[in-house]
């Protein structure tokens, strides 16, 4: 498996979750053990510093997207369909997730990569196929897909101001 599936280095900040994917996708056997596994937490890891890398999650994601896709044209996957709907919902909160971020930390990018982050939400919106994702995922405030970066970001921003607001009252 591991000389099969390689490590992708398109983005290589969050491409070992692909690789590891597919491992588990093509293992004869994946097994869980009651170990303890502890994980060294690093402060200037890409996933903790307030960087533009963060954004490369959704291109890791969509890179995925289509390995699995890939592979169940190939009929390698049983119950592709499935497992793409499934995959893609997780890919949506991943981009709600994103956005997130981003509101919390926009004062930190300057203008210029601010308009960077913008046009890459703009240009990952289009690939998330609404038709896979429940009606009970979508429907919630603040989850709906929409295509158009302009309206994605005011209902996003809306959702995050409120979300703000009652975190902090639930705070208080």
């Amino acid at each position: 498996l591991h000389l099969h599936y390689l490590y992708d280095s398109s983005t290589p900040a969050y491409s070992d979750d692909n690789v590891t994917f597919q491992h588990y996708l093509h293992a004869r056997n994946v097994v869980f053990t009651p170990g303890t596994y502890y994980y060294r937490q690093n402060p200037q890891s890409v996933s903790r510093r307030i960087t533009l890398r963060r954004f490369d999650w959704m291109d890791a994601n969509l890179s995925l997207k289509h390995i699995i896709q890939a592979e169940a044209a190939q009929g390698n996957i049983t119950d592709s369909q499935t497992l793409i709907d499934q995959y893609e919902l997780y890919r949506w909160h991943i981009v709600i997730d994103c956005w997130w971020y981003y509101y919390r930390h926009r004062k930190h990018f300057s203008s210029e990569e601010q308009k960077k982050i913008e046009e890459h939400f703009g240009h990952i919106l289009p690939t998330i196929e609404r038709h896979r994702l429940p009606i009970r995922a979508i429907l919630k405030f603040g989850y709906y897909p929409f295509r158009s970066i302009t309206v994605f970001r005011f209902v996003e921003d809306l959702y995050c101001r409120l979300r703000s607001i009652i975190h902090t009252k639930a705070a208080d």
